[in-house]
């Protein structure tokens, strides 16, 4: 399953993979709100606390370290710096359609500079892909409107560790 997350300056909400398992993801504010990852939260937190997740949402602080990789791509704030920073010179690597829009490719990106970042040529400049070796990120939908909620039925991941 692809990672699909809309992001708005209040927060984000999609759905993606974690683990094997297919996850639905909301982030409000300083917290990020996990449903579907019992197995893969569980086999980490034991059998005790798999049971109290069951099918609830799981609120993890954003903060945590192991999730700051992550918990940018939900971050309007942090994805530009996260994804869209050169690594080095910046070469054009020619021009592609997208979608039926132009972009011109620019090599560079990623933590080695090899990823190429597919910009629109034509109206507004926005990054409509991210092509490297792990897989491609796809941007659509710039400026859609983006309802984000906090969850109901809400176990803090601090109740499951003790």
């Amino acid at each position: 399953m692809p990672v699909d997350v809309r992001i708005s300056g209040s927060g984000a909400t999609g759905t993606g993979s974690f683990g094997g398992a297919n996850v639905q993801i909301v982030r409000v504010g300083d917290n990020i709100y996990v449903r579907g990852a019992q197995q893969v939260l569980g086999s980490f937190l034991g059998p005790a606390a798999m049971k109290k997740i069951d099918d609830h949402w799981v609120q993890i602080p954003a903060a945590m370290p192991q999730l700051q990789q992550f918990a940018a791509l939900t971050d309007l704030k942090q994805l530009p710096g996260q994804l869209f920073s050169p690594s080095g010179t910046v070469t054009k690597a020619g021009t592609r359609t997208l979608g039926g829009s132009k972009a011109v490719a620019l090599k560079g990106y990623g933590q080695d500079g090899s990823s190429t970042l597919l910009v629109a040529t034509s109206g507004t400049p926005y990054p409509l892909q991210l092509q490297s070796s792990g897989g491609t990120l796809t941007f659509s939908e710039w400026n859609a409107p983006v309802s984000v909620q906090v969850p109901t039925d809400v176990v803090p991941l601090t109740s499951l560790t003790g």
